[in-house]
């Protein structure tokens, strides 16, 4: 995205439109001006891959560094291990025990949002030297952009204050199936081929060990294709979740059962009820679609009750059984049909 506003900067600086001098007094170049949008680019976007020998992987590492050469971005590609296992080897000092990924649920998700927030805190410190040591007249800082998009903030699959803490957000309000065909359109757009990769890749946090082998979509227990519905029926119609599965149980009739899609609304509405809390850390974000949940805009309560007995989630247990009733009588009609013959099949078919 920020590539694609730095063409559109050299296109008007190209066509004489009057940007030459906001140019230079951002890039602090009072006696330069961009040959291609590229050095431009390389200009305002610095990018840092922070990886983690046990947890990343060398094809993110190696992905991040050539889209990084191919929009022209200032690019650094670092470890965040010493700081990691300073941070993590504290609690044996003072408490005489070392948390494990295949400990506890809760050793493994400690673990898991230090690695996140260590991201953040030494994104910010690279905002503030990063200038100085490109030489940059002034020092001056850098903004420090979120990488949130709706799914994760819906879903709640995000730690507050690491990717989700930033100065600006470019794609909270975006679904991750609007910017995957954004990327479609910028591989050819802007001829980095690289990009392919990125829609291929399977989606992974990389914030557990590599034997781990998870799956984004497989952790959240929805895909990003069903997140995106539930995102614009919750925003766009304002549907609670029997609404939501009366109005689900009618689209998705052909491709799931009742109680298939019962049980995906109550997770949904349970992630989202047990996370809502995390968007009142939430970067804000540019509100460019109507189904954000950017707490500016969705008015809703930040703190839910459990929502396991609630008479919405009885409800649609309700109507799931008296389905599976319905089906399952007309199973053992289609039986008795079978035994009395054809002599009988008229009278049967009336009592259908």
């Amino acid at each position: 995205m920020v590539l694609s506003m730095c063409y559109l900067v050299f296109d008007a600086l190209q066509d004489g439109n009057e940007v030459a001098s906001d140019i230079q007094r951002i890039t602090g170049a009072d006696d330069w001006l961009p040959k291609t949008p590229q050095e431009l680019c390389n200009r305002i976007l610095h990018t840092v891959y922070m990886g983690m020998s046990e947890c990343s992987s060398e094809e993110t590492r190696s992905r991040a560094q050539r889209l990084a050469e191919g929009m022209g971005a200032h690019h650094i590609s670092m470890s965040i291990d010493t700081v990691y296992r300073a941070e993590r080897d504290l609690l044996p000092q003072y408490r005489g025990f070392t948390p494990d990924f295949r400990g506890s649920s809760a050793e493994n998700l400690a673990l898991q949002n230090l690695q996140a927030r260590i991201r953040s805190t030494r994104a910010y410190y690279l905002a503030r030297t990063l200038p100085v040591i490109r030489n940059h007249p002034g020092g001056g800082g850098l903004l420090v952009l979120s990488s949130v998009n709706v799914e994760e903030s819906l879903r709640g699959n995000l730690t507050k204050h690491d990717c989700s803490s930033a100065d600006l957000s470019p794609i909270g309000s975006i679904s991750k199936i609007q910017l995957r065909s954004f990327i479609r359109w910028a591989r050819t757009a802007f001829t980095l081929p690289i990009l392919d990769e990125f829609l291929n890749a399977i989606p992974r946090a990389e914030l557990e060990p590599a034997s781990f082998g998870s799956c984004d979509d497989k952790e959240n227990g929805m895909t990003h294709q069903e997140l995106f519905v539930f995102a614009k029926l919750r925003s766009e119609e304002r549907l609670g979740p029997f609404d939501m599965f009366q109005r689900l149980l009618c689209d998705w009739q052909d491709r799931k059962s009742a109680r298939e899609v019962g049980d995906l609304v109550k997770r949904f509405w349970t992630f989202y009820g047990n996370n809502r809390h995390k968007m009142a850390a939430v970067t804000p974000a540019v509100h460019a679609a109507s189904y954000s949940p950017d707490n500016r805009f969705d008015q809703r309560p930040m703190l839910y009750p459990r929502s396991e007995h609630s008479w919405a989630f009885k409800r649609i247990d309700g109507v799931v059984d008296e389905l599976e009733r319905r089906v399952k009588m007309e199973e053992d009609e289609e039986i008795r049909f079978g035994e009395v013959g054809f002599e009988e099949e008229p009278r049967v078919k009336a009592r259908l």
